[in-house]
């Protein structure tokens, strides 16, 4: 491979951690009156669609432009290296736990789907019975999306991409009318199919094309009115339209859910993209331990909020907050002993460097080499005087 690059937005770690944010307070927190605002913040999982493949659209352009081509099995390579140990040592802590405290039983059957990253196709057939391995059923879609993009890219190019994005736009919301007519659960049938979350990787795909070698500047005041505006209309949006709910919606119902929950997405991405502002290193942080904040979140859910059967009022609050710090605790754990190997290996198949830490390893790698060189420098500078010097 070519000499590596650097690309890293530290703004994309923040929208990480707020879409972990999100998806942890809809989880969590269960007030009286103010549900359906809480309940919003499952769109984040959307959110994170946008993101992956906004970032793997980026990424896999500037791999074309500078070697003319993709490497799809290097790409592959990645994305095992970064999903796959963290998704099966999750499904081993699932299956370990169930053994031992009933409340995280996973059904036997669910096993073999999860294995072959079909988590979501598990849910549409038997509903929510994975417990602490819940969140693996986006992991699943993520893996499904990375199948086709490498070898899109390869062939077809930009124009590629531009097709493969707009054709799954008229495919998700064909999907929806379909589910919507035969009453399909918004919940556990509709929320995880394919092709309905498909939207949100297209959208993020377009949105890499455009802002590929383009500038995005923004006033501060438009960039909160965007976010504001994205907040208010998802709320709004959830307030009309339950699309977590258990009973069936009406085709058109469902078409304009997903279009409100996609234009929010979207104007929450550029209300931060490409923002000038300095991003506390906590919040930074956070985001790059992201994925393992979103997977083994529930567990501790389990033990805190649905073992009991009910928690009075504010109270809550204090239990989240304490599942928030447990979590980061763990995931910070997992991140350094665990992860960190893994990615460290991941930088052999890597032609882009896009995060801060293979960044800051590049720039030390690339200061210690001047300096040896420089060092070499002096000394042959210093041999040649003195040969100067005992010729003369």
């Amino acid at each position: 491979m070519p000499s590596k690059q650097q690309f890293y937005q530290p703004e994309l770690d923040l929208l990480r951690f707020f879409a972990f944010l999100m998806v942890f307070v809809a989880h969590t927190v269960n007030l009286p009156h103010f549900n359906w605002v809480f309940q919003a913040g499952g769109y984040g999982v959307c959110l994170f669609f946008l993101l992956s493949a906004y970032l793997i659209a980026e990424l896999l352009m500037r791999e074309r432009d500078s070697t003319q081509s993709v490497h799809v099995r290097a790409f592959f390579a990645r994305r095992i290296l970064r999903i796959w140990p963290v998704y099966f040592l999750v499904i081993g802590l699932g299956i370990g736990f169930g053994e031992l405290v009933p409340v995280f039983h996973v059904p036997a059957q669910s096993i073999p789907w999860l294995l072959c990253m079909a988590g979501n196709f598990y849910v549409m057939h038997h509903g929510w019975t994975l417990n602490a391995l819940g969140p693996l059923w986006s992991l699943s879609i993520e893996e499904q999306f990375y199948l086709a993009i490498p070898a899109i890219t390869k062939i077809g190019g930009r124009r590629g991409l531009w097709f493969t994005a707009c054709l799954c736009f008229p495919l998700a919301y064909g999907t929806l009318l379909w589910l919507g007519r035969t009453h399909a659960s918004p919940s556990s049938q509709v929320w995880v199919n394919s092709l309905v979350q498909f939207q949100f990787f297209a959208a993020g795909t377009l949105l890499g094309l455009y802002f590929h070698e383009r500038d995005w500047k923004l006033a501060r005041w438009k960039r909160i009115g965007l976010v504001a505006a994205s907040g208010v209309a998802l709320a709004a949006g959830q307030k009309a339209i339950h699309l977590h709910q258990t009973a069936p919606l009406q085709a058109w119902s469902l078409c304009l859910g997903y279009f409100v929950v996609l234009l929010c997405c979207t104007l929450l991405f550029l209300g931060v993209f490409r923002a000038q502002f300095h991003l506390p290193r906590v919040l930074g942080y956070l985001g790059r331990i992201s994925y393992g904040l979103y997977v083994y979140q529930t567990f501790f859910l389990l033990i805190f909020l649905y073992g009991r059967h009910r928690v009075p009022g504010w109270q809550v609050l204090r239990f989240a907050l304490l599942i928030l710090i447990l979590t980061i605790f763990i995931s910070s754990l997992s991140y350094h002993f665990f992860e960190r190997p893994f990615l460290c290996l991941k930088q052999r198949f890597t032609c882009i460097n896009n995060t801060e830490i293979t960044v800051l390893l590049l720039s030390l790698s690339e200061q210690r080499s001047r300096a040896r060189w420089s060092c070499r420098e002096r000394n042959l500078g210093s041999d040649a005087n003195s040969f100067a010097t005992k010729r003369a």
